[in-house]
């Protein structure tokens, strides 16, 4: 892991990774910036910055996260797939999947805010967008999540899909060993097939964000000066939203 150092005073904090990353604390805002660029007094007060996240943290995490996927293909393999088996409570399906979506939602950005609270950082806002202007999404706002190491940004891009993850597993063990319910065992089956979308790097997805985090790049808002991996995904991206639209006409 490469060494990263800061700076803080009364108008600024400043992040130093691979990149240089500033926080102006009047105007509240983010900016970009080379280490040749920054004033000479602020280059010598730099100070090596020491990751909530260790090494060791960030392996036993992302082995966890590992564990919790291999949980979750298994308990897919034992659950019932029959859809027609909760036809005749069809009503009754779609109010239930709509509860359980909205927890994992709320648990999902959850996961998010607190994996950036206990590294020391604060979410700036939760809103409501539309990616590509045709997926519905729910995102949080973490602008200070770039004055932070490369290891804890992956963990909290990946927060959400962890909490998610613990809890579906969780409510489906005890679903099939006590309560046997089809239409939990439904929701449970559509959900996990949304977290493992939500893993590919595609549809700025939290997949795609640890994609570019772990090759140290950033979507910019001049896209034709994007990195070659970030042009590639959009490709891909755009060629699944048109694939989308079309299915909803043939």
């Amino acid at each position: 892991m490469s060494k990263c150092y800061k700076y803080t005073d009364e108008k600024y904090e400043v992040f130093v990774e691979n990149s240089v990353f500033i926080k102006d604390k009047e105007k509240n805002v983010y900016l970009k910036s080379e280490l040749k660029n920054l004033p000479k007094s602020i280059q010598e007060s730099l100070n090596e910055y020491t990751p909530k996240v260790t090494v060791i943290k960030f392996a036993s995490i992302i082995t966890f996260f590992i564990f919790l996927l291999f949980i979750n293909v298994i308990l897919l393999n034992h659950s019932d797939t029959k859809i027609q088996s909760i036809s005749a409570n069809l009503h009754l399906a779609y109010i239930f999947l709509f509860f359980y979506l909205s927890l994992n939602i709320f648990i999902h950005e959850l996961g998010h805010i607190k994996s950036l609270n206990y590294i020391g950082k604060k979410h700036q806002k939760i809103g409501f967008k539309m990616n590509y202007y045709i997926f519905p999404a729910i995102y949080v706002e973490m602008n200070e999540i770039y004055l932070i190491s490369k290891n804890e940004k992956i963990i909290v891009h990946l927060a959400g899909l962890i909490t998610n993850y613990l809890t579906i597993n969780f409510i489906q063990v005890i679903n099939l060993l006590f309560l046997k319910n089809k239409i939990l065992d439904s929701s449970f089956i559509f959900f996990s097939y949304a977290l493992l979308w939500n893993l590919v790097p595609v549809l700025n997805s939290d997949g795609y964000k640890v994609l570019i985090t772990l090759f140290s790049v950033d979507e910019l808002e001049n896209k034709r000066k994007n990195h070659l991996i970030v042009k590639l995904i959009q490709a891909i991206s755009l060629l699944l939203v048109i694939e989308t639209v079309i299915s909803w006409f043939v």
